[in-house]
């Protein structure tokens, strides 16, 4: 019984592991560093984001100020972090298509890939709850509002 349990695991770590390391998010992802939300090189990105908040929510330019202070705080680590998953993501691949596939590896890098993930998800969550701290009750509950019409084109769209 042990067996069956402990093959069926590695089998579901190995398939996952292959479908995680072939995967086409690396080209999505790399053209998202060049466009993304942190764009330096045109200029546009999470100024942008603001500017729109600015104009579909009706911060006032304090709000706006403080909005970007959040972002220029959180920033340098959220760099850092898609840097750290970009970088397991390649060894992940590496290693999945090595000729002899090192399971033990694959289960490491893919739990440091949760953990980065998780760390993302915390970070990203702070600033969240900072940037909330900044708008007004009827500017949180209208921004509610638009992220549930995501699926239509609207809102404010966040990527891992």
């Amino acid at each position: 019984m042990n067996k069956i349990v402990t093959t069926m695991l590695v089998s579901s770590l190995t398939l996952g592991g292959f479908a995680l390391a072939n995967a086409s998010d690396d080209n999505r992802y790399e053209k998202r560093e060049h466009a993304g939300k942190y764009c330096d090189k045109h200029g546009k990105g999470f100024d942008s984001r603001i500017e729109r908040m600015t104009e579909h929510l009706g911060l006032n330019d304090e709000q706006a100020k403080q909005v970007r202070a959040v972002r220029d705080n959180y920033h340098p680590q959220m760099l850092a972090l898609r840097d750290k998953i970009k970088a397991n993501r390649k060894q992940l691949r590496e290693v999945m298509h090595a000729d002899t596939v090192d399971q033990a590896k694959v289960e490491k890098l893919a739990q440091k890939m949760g953990a980065l993930k998780a760390d993302k998800i915390i970070l990203r969550s702070k600033m969240r709850v900072e940037m909330n701290k900044v708008l007004t009750n009827e500017q949180r509950k209208k921004m509610s509002e638009r992220k549930e019409g995501r699926g239509h084109g609207h809102g404010y769209k966040h990527h891992d």
